[in-house]
């Protein structure tokens, strides 16, 4: 009987070792799998959003708290910063992309799918973000070289005229 008990004991010691090094090793797996998830995946960054909102104050938009997913959504990469995006324009309306030389139908449906609807966006996007973005359409240079920002705030500019 104690013979059976120890048998017994023993099999219980080696079945938890091994269900410790198995957990373990799912454990690393599941680890890894999250890490490149948040490396591929959209990041929410609220500082941004906040800093934006500061800015915008005099925007030709009437600011509206949104919900947390749908937040505005930075996503980091090894090629610069993907610009703020929103998930769908404010308002319900986009910005003519086209007005601004240089964005044709094509690049104006690019930035439609990743969530640049607005001048406002392009006029404040960092070098970070326009590296990100020329990655993204594979054209290096293309955003400086047209000076996509300068014509971005001057439509931005005129948009505010236009509504007062």
């Amino acid at each position: 009987m104690i013979e059976i008990a120890m048998k017994m004991l023993l099999c219980l010691i080696i079945a938890a070792i091994l269900g410790g090094i198995i957990g373990y090793i799912l454990g690393r797996i599941k680890k890894c799998e999250d890490i490149q998830h948040k490396e591929n995946n959209p990041l929410y960054d609220f500082d941004e959003l906040q800093h934006q909102n500061s800015e915008e104050s005099d925007s030709k938009y009437i600011e509206v708290p949104v919900s947390i997913p749908d937040a505005i959504i930075r996503t980091k990469s090894k090629k610069g910063i993907k610009p703020i995006s929103y998930p769908a324009p404010k308002n319900g309306r986009a910005d003519d992309l086209k007005k601004i030389q240089g964005i044709g139908i094509k690049v104006e449906n690019t930035l439609y799918e990743i969530g640049v609807y607005h001048y406002s966006q392009i006029a404040d996007w960092s070098n970070d973000n326009i590296e990100w973005i020329e990655n993204h359409l594979n054209a290096p240079g293309r955003v400086k070289r047209e000076n996509w920002i300068f014509q971005a705030k001057a439509l931005t500019l005129n948009f505010d005229q236009d509504t007062i």
